[in-house]
């Protein structure tokens, strides 16, 4: 009989930061590839941040301030994703039509 692993809410929020982190990092690296160096400067700043509460976070009940980030940072990553996913689309496309 196997026992189900049930995590705390506390490792589900480190895990969910140190996630966030990570998809900062990849935007922050898609955001150099169209030289946008202001917006990956921010988003490697914000993947920083979001480490650092992750520790903070790690063996102590979090305060508002996590969350706080957390949702900010989700919305930072999401609308990264979405600029940087549709300059890639208007790249490929203005490749095409060159290609044509």
């Amino acid at each position: 009989m196997t026992i189900p692993i049930v995590e705390s809410p506390l490792t589900i929020l480190y895990e969910t930061l140190i996630d966030l982190a990570a998809s900062a990092d990849r935007q922050a690296a898609r955001a150099a590839e169209f030289d946008d160096t202001t917006a990956s400067s921010a988003l490697f700043i914000l993947a920083d941040e979001l480490r650092t509460m992750a520790q903070r976070v790690k063996g102590t009940r979090p305060d508002d301030v996590a969350f706080e980030l957390l949702d900010s940072g989700q919305w930072h990553v999401a609308t990264s994703m979405l600029r940087f996913d549709f300059l890639e689309r208007a790249t490929r496309t203005t490749e095409a039509r060159n290609e044509s």
